[in-house]
């Protein structure tokens, strides 16, 4: 058996993005929850009152959110679960295309 070991550094702290109400159905897009962004929760009290968490998608968020549109800029250092999301995708992204052992599921769950 042969181990290839990767470093990695995230290629930023932070990340922008689009955070959305409401997923469009049968569609897995990324949750970011309440306790990670308090900030965006203060800002826009009255809307988010009920909303536990938001969607967003790093591959295409037209096709797997909707509802009501808010912009963020989250702290990778900060937010564990979402930043190990994020690398996820970064590295699925690097590999497909690139190795045959890169497919959808390859993420350990």
């Amino acid at each position: 058996m042969q181990f290839n070991l990767l470093s990695f550094k995230l290629p930023t702290e932070t990340v922008t993005i689009n955070l959305y109400s409401e997923k469009v159905e049968k569609t897995r897009p990324n949750i970011v929850f309440k306790d990670e962004l308090p900030v965006l929760w203060e800002e826009n009290a009255d809307a988010l009152s009920d909303c536990k968490f938001l969607y967003c998608s790093f591959v295409n968020e037209e096709t797997e959110c909707k509802g009501n549109k808010y912009t963020a800029t989250i702290n990778l250092t900060n937010t564990p679960r979402f930043a190990i999301n994020y690398i996820r995708h970064l590295i699925y992204t690097y590999f497909h295309g690139r190795v045959p052992a890169a497919f959808n599921q390859f993420r350990s769950r």
